[in-house]
């Protein structure tokens, strides 16, 4: 019985240790994620103070320099 005191407290040592891990590894990745978002905004915020814009192809979406129907917007 005293053997097993120990071994379940170092497999409960092992699981947080695990699982602080776990969790550093998820907000690293979500950090990239947040700075894509971020540049997003910046861009469309870029866009409504009169920054450039280039419209390509045809498409559904309106092209804000001439509301002419393009693929994509950059």
């Amino acid at each position: 019985m005293k053997m097993k005191k120990p071994l379940y407290l170092f497999a409960i040592t092992v699981a947080l240790i695990v699982a602080f891990n776990i969790n550093l590894h998820i907000i690293g990745e979500a950090t990239p994620l947040r700075a894509i978002a971020i540049e997003q905004v910046e861009a469309l915020a870029n866009i409504e103070n009169g920054g450039s814009t280039k419209c390509a192809m045809l498409g559904c979406l309106d092209c804000p320099e001439n509301a002419k129907k393009v693929k994509y917007i950059n």
